[in-house]
């Protein structure tokens, strides 16, 4: 088994674990998702589902990357491009405005998650593998 190969089995396995309980945190305990996770920013409502619906797609389809990674790389790359966004969107627009937006408290350890996530999982993707470079 390649080093590489390895390596990426670790990421996928880092992302089953985070991205699974954070996922099932917000499907199966909400209140709990928004106070702890998103530190109040969010309420229990239909995209906090949503969310948890797509953030445990992302960890079952990473848990099959164990298994065979190249063929799921593009996993990894669409869980960057969230990490990417919401650090764009979210994280960055409520830092510069601060509680004048009007949202609830930082989401601290979802925000964290996200940025552990970006520097764990960049330098590993086989960007030559999926640009076919």
């Amino acid at each position: 088994m390649a080093v590489e190969h390895l390596a990426l089995r670790v990421v996928f396995a880092t992302n089953v674990v985070a991205g699974g309980s954070t996922g099932l945190t917000c499907l199966w305990a909400p209140k709990f998702a928004a106070n702890q996770l998103f530190s109040g920013s969010m309420v229990p409502n239909l995209a906090l589902s949503i969310l948890g619906i797509f953030i445990t797609s992302i960890a079952i389809l990473s848990a099959c990357g164990i298994y065979s990674p190249l063929p799921f790389a593009s996993i990894l790359l669409i869980s960057v491009l969230v990490k990417v966004l919401f650090l764009v969107f979210f994280a960055l627009p409520w830092l510069v405005r601060g509680r004048k937006g009007g949202m609830g408290g930082f989401p601290v350890p979802f925000t964290l998650l996200n940025v552990l996530g970006l520097v764990i999982m960049t330098p590993f993707i086989p960007w030559g593998y999926l640009f076919a470079l």
